[in-house]
């Protein structure tokens, strides 16, 4: 049982876990002066999904991306634009003001944020966007002006329970006692949850779970250890939430003597002593999380009390082991501890060029590690730079065998179906080839007749993606072909306007 790992003392033995690094993943040159990843999540089909957001770069553009395993570079899922930049406003979604979170429930994408000050300028006001199949042109908009309610702060991270309950981070706190979490209702209807003194209340898709009735706000929960919210300076909110792998947070009899989540707070620089920390919650369920209260964690080191960096990633396993990410100077290390009660003891680091105690040449050149996620197996993982604008791939199985299989891929053909389909009216079309060697890669109408050029050129081995634009073509069905050497293949996509 996952939770046994909460029972075990400092004295037992842990096994180590060994990590390789494996390669990176670059975006576009196209669009990498406005992309500066911030948050990452791979869904039920194995995709990584990264956003790039203004939270820390005001010229960059809010943006999600994606990238199938094994690729190694993103391909551009929608692009929010910029407050700051004028020519990203015909695509500014009106309610996106910054990207702040991402989580994956199965193929489902779910993205946090805050919207902008045009919608409401005397308040911060968050969001929340299901993507359906992580497809933009299937989407549900939640917040203030759209669907569900109590969105009247910040939303920060944001982390997917296995029932649908969305447990997001959130600053706000009447009393000042410190930032806390808050929990949403995304089942598909209506859901009955219950308060901390156990009142029942329905809580329609994309609301807020209730809190504590003796407070004037609603929605209030526990705070975070640490210390009181310094609220003019907006800096000492959770920042990463870490839900643990196939654990049920929604039986109420077992999650509340046995469910736990960790959570990543951010240091105030303007407070005399710092109050960033790693915290684990306990004794409650996601149907009533107004009753989980949180300890600080503690390590020998003292790894775990965190600086003032804006973003300290978390992630745990299905083992309970805490993934966490460094990026302050005088760290620039993701390493991976057991906790056992509120004590943490280190298992394992990942390899890095940089690592100040023990570099690695075969490392990872990681500058500023800001983020983590898991595959679902919990076998490869992936770590945001923000500095280097590039995610880092790691896995347990040696490198040589990783190698060996990307070989074995770039020795044959391959082209692959265009994403997302249907598309209106971008749509990317990747593939491999593995030799040197003309490339044509055409788009036909049903009736064969040619009506895009997308590459006729001389290109050496290797996976290429290109962006196919039809803002000019009518809907309906069409017809991609490539060909190389004595290689054709032909598939079909679907342009819906």
């Amino acid at each position: 049982m996952v939770a046994g790992a909460l029972l075990l003392t400092a004295s037992v033995g842990f096994a180590q876990i060994s990590w390789y690094y494996y390669h990176p993943i670059k975006f576009p040159v196209s669009d990498t002066s406005r992309v500066r990843p911030y948050a990452l999540t791979v869904d039920g089909s194995g995709n990584l999904w990264v956003i790039s957001s203004t939270a820390t770069d005001t010229s960059a553009h809010n943006s999600v991306w994606r990238a199938a395993p094994g690729d190694t570079l993103f391909t551009k899922v929608v692009d929010f634009g910029s407050l700051l930049d004028t020519s990203s406003t015909p695509y500014l979604d009106p309610y996106v003001g910054v990207l702040r979170g991402i989580s994956a429930l199965g193929d489902d994408i779910y993205l946090s944020g805050t919207q902008p000050p045009s919608t409401h300028p005397a308040t911060l006001v968050g969001f929340i966007y299901l993507l359906r199949g992580g497809n933009i042109n299937d989407s549900l908009h939640f917040g203030y002006g759209m669907r569900g309610g109590g969105y009247g702060t910040i939303i920060d991270a944001i982390a997917m329970a296995n029932d649908s309950i969305a447990f997001v981070g959130c600053p706000y706190d009447p009393s000042k006692l410190g930032p806390s979490f808050r929990c949403y209702n995304f089942t598909g209807g209506p859901l009955t949850a219950y308060d901390k003194a156990g009142n029942p209340s329905v809580r329609p898709v994309g609301a807020f779970l209730l809190g504590d009735p003796n407070t004037a706000y609603s929605a209030y929960y526990s705070p975070a250890p640490g210390g009181p919210v310094n609220g003019s300076t907006g800096y000492d909110q959770i920042r990463s939430i870490a839900l643990v792998p196939g654990m049920n947070y929604g039986d109420s009899a077992w999650a509340k003597s046995n469910s736990y989540f960790y959570t990543s707070r951010t240091g105030d620089p303007t407070l005399s002593t710092s109050n960033g920390n790693i915290a684990v919650w306990r004794g409650g369920y996601d149907k009533q999380p107004s009753l989980y209260t949180a300890s600080q964690i503690s390590d020998v080191a003292g790894y775990l009390s965190l600086g003032t960096y804006t973003y300290y990633g978390i992630a745990a396993d299905s083992s309970g082991n805490l993934y966490l990410c460094r990026p302050d100077s005088g760290f620039g290390w993701v390493k991976v501890f057991n906790v056992a009660g509120t004590f943490a003891t280190e298992i394992a680091s990942f390899p890095s060029k940089n690592d100040l105690v023990n570099p690695d040449p075969e490392g990872a050149p990681m500058v500023a590690p800001t983020a983590i996620a898991l595959s679902r197996k919990g076998d490869s993982a992936y770590v945001i730079d923000p500095v280097l604008r590039t995610v880092f791939v790691f896995g347990t199985t040696p490198l040589t065998s990783v190698k060996d299989d990307l070989s074995n891929r770039l020795r044959q053909f391959d082209l692959s179906q265009n994403y997302p389909n249907p598309f209106n009216p971008s749509t990317v079309i990747r593939y491999t080839i593995p030799r040197t060697g003309l490339v044509s890669l055409k788009v036909y109408n049903v009736l064969a007749q040619e009506v895009a050029t997308l590459v006729n050129e001389i290109q050496r081995a290797g996976t290429y993606e290109v962006t196919f634009n039809a803002s000019e073509l009518a809907s309906g069905v069409y017809f991609y072909r490539i060909q190389s050497g004595n290689f054709v293949d032909v598939k079909k996509m679907l342009l819906l306007k």
